[in-house]
């Protein structure tokens, strides 16, 4: 093995750079201030060829190779490229891409061939989505959605979220005022809410007092929660039946009545058959709750008064507390019945409530109907205590006698409010 040593190696002309035609084989670390063509083939020892500045086009084969500073030409990579920065003057361009760390973006990221579509950072503490150029969901610093926009150009403001807001910040929006319950605000104040009962309140936790109505103020006035003046009946409890419930009891309420009203009634009607037959008929029977308990001993005192199948002339049925029910037909059966009845007092026990009823029965199978078998002008009055002491009233039974279901049957319960 011979060694040359020498600072400087030219052509034999003095004038360039040797040829080496048969290949130059380096064993230790070769620095060039400039390299110019295609460096193919791989390091033996080395994992990693570096260049410092200058050229480092057609740099290819295994190792990786560390590039400190690109100027402006292209870098090409068809593996993982790893770079401490990337400084473009133009676009970058990939089909996916894997980053470990943030992206820092200025504004927007836009679709691809949508380029009205974009998630925008408008401004500080903000992120906004936007379709066909217009912003449509701006989310902001409190955590919440603070504008919604709609095709169209429609616009609400909404603030929804976990925590609760004490006040509305925007001049339209539904917001949580408070735990489990929902606000509406305009012109930056609240207006209505609902509260976790379903309650309604105006202008905050207003929720009114029982029996209290909403009442308009009109054009550019707020609504408000007013005491009904003067009476009316009031409708306290109600129940309907059809074909398909398959019963025979037209209602059951055991703790309608109580001291809020002095007089109650009831207001009903039923059918046992329908327009295509003459059969079933029945007669409708009743029976009160007391304390919330339905009183079944022979404690029934009534009576009734009634004109039957087109006579003039007036029947009478009646039991001296030997029942265990009134009959409210008079022991008559038909088709059909309507009525109402009235009973005052019920909470009193100084003398015993007592209930008054007028109904009518007749028939509705067709031809004939009302003219046919009729019950007209059934008056009955009945009193139910307990023996000889007398019970608050707190509901009633009206049932059939034979157990015929009801084709259809309404009932509504009144209390009557006097001021």
């Amino acid at each position: 093995m011979s060694k040359v040593q020498v600072d400087t190696i030219v052509d034999k002309d003095d004038i360039s750079a040797p040829t080496f035609s048969k290949g130059a084989i380096v064993t230790g670390v070769c620095t060039a201030t400039t390299f110019v063509g295609a460096l193919t083939g791989n390091a033996d020892t080395a994992t990693t060829a570096t260049t410092t500045s200058g050229n480092a086009g057609g740099l290819t084969g295994s190792p990786s190779i560390t590039v400190t500073d690109v100027g402006a030409n292209d870098v090409n990579a068809t593996g993982v490229g790893t770079f401490g920065s990337v400084v473009s003057s133009g676009a970058i361009s990939g089909t996916t891409g894997t980053f470990t760390g943030d992206i820092d973006i200025a504004d927007k990221i836009v679709h691809t061939g949508d380029t009205d579509t974009a998630i925008r950072f408008s401004a500080a503490d903000t992120v906004t989505v936007e379709t066909g150029g217009t912003n449509r969901i701006t989310v902001n610093n409190n955590a919440s959605v603070n504008t919604l926009d709609v095709a169209g150009g429609a616009r609400a403001d909404f603030f929804v979220g976990r925590s609760n807001q004490s006040a509305p910040t925007a001049d339209a929006s539904i917001y949580r005022a408070a735990d489990n319950t929902l606000a509406l605000a305009t012109s930056s104040t609240e207006r209505l809410r609902i509260g976790s009962s379903g309650e309604i309140g105006i202008a905050g936790a207003n929720y009114g007092t029982s029996g209290q109505v909403l009442t308009s103020g009109g054009s550019g006035a707020a609504i408000s929660w007013t005491t009904p003046a003067g009476g009316g009946w009031v409708p306290v409890a109600n129940n309907s039946v059809s074909s398909s419930d398959s019963t025979s009891t037209l209602c059951d309420f055991s703790s309608c009545f109580d001291s809020t009203y002095d007089h109650y009634r009831v207001e009903f009607t039923c059918h046992v058959a329908d327009i295509t037959s003459t059969s079933p008929v029945d007669n409708l029977l009743f029976r009160q709750y007391d304390s919330g308990s339905l009183r079944t001993g022979t404690d029934y005192d009534y009576a009734v008064n009634y004109s039957g199948n087109g006579s003039a002339n007036r029947s009478h049925q009646s039991s001296s507390g030997s029942s265990t029910f009134a009959y409210m037909s008079g022991n008559q059966d038909s088709q059909a019945w309507q009525g109402h009845i009235d009973i005052w007092n019920t909470h009193e026990t100084t003398i015993q409530a007592t209930w008054n009823w007028w109904m009518n029965g007749y028939w509705i199978y067709q031809p004939d109907s009302v003219a046919n078998n009729n019950r007209l002008g059934v008056n009955g009055v009945c009193s139910v205590a307990n023996g000889s002491t007398p019970v608050a009233v707190t509901g009633f039974k009206i049932y059939t006698n034979s157990g015929h279901n009801l084709q259809n049957g309404n009932v509504v319960v009144y209390g009557l409010k006097t001021s």
